[in-house]
């Protein structure tokens, strides 16, 4: 869901059971990703429960023009290497760009799944407050 590429079944050996079929993904920098992030409910033992938010760097097709244009001349952007740390400018424009696109889409979404979990928008705001102060 996160990766670009087509989905496989892919023989994977399990320590305990043998070899097992799971679906894999082989990348393919010109496929689009179909989502930014993952979300998910994580229940505990006793039945507390929280959530689990992943946030990925990836291209679903929705993102603004410059970053979509530093892609085309940079084909494996977001998922370049991190040996080389030293980004030039046009470089470390598009992944703050990607960033900032990412984080306002997943929270904008997170924040509706919440917000009808929560009593108004006002509790929602209070809990990233709080979060961020933790």
């Amino acid at each position: 869901m996160l990766r670009r590429g087509k989905w496989s079944d892919e023989p994977v050996p399990e320590p305990a059971e043998g070899v097992k079929p799971r679906l894999s993904v082989e990348v393919d920098r010109a496929r689009l990703s179909r989502a930014h992030a993952a979300i998910a409910t994580v229940t505990y033992p006793g039945g507390d429960t929280s959530w689990l938010v992943y946030l990925k760097a990836t291209l679903t097709g929705d993102e603004p023009s410059d970053v979509i244009q530093y892609h085309r001349s940079h084909a494996d952007f977001p998922q370049e290497t991190t040996a080389d740390q030293f980004f030039d400018e046009a470089q470390w424009e598009s992944y703050r760009r990607l960033g900032e696109h990412i984080a306002d889409a997943v929270l904008t979404a997170v924040c509706s799944i919440w917000s009808s979990n929560l009593r108004s928008s006002h509790h929602v705001r209070a809990l990233f407050v709080r979060t961020a102060r933790n």
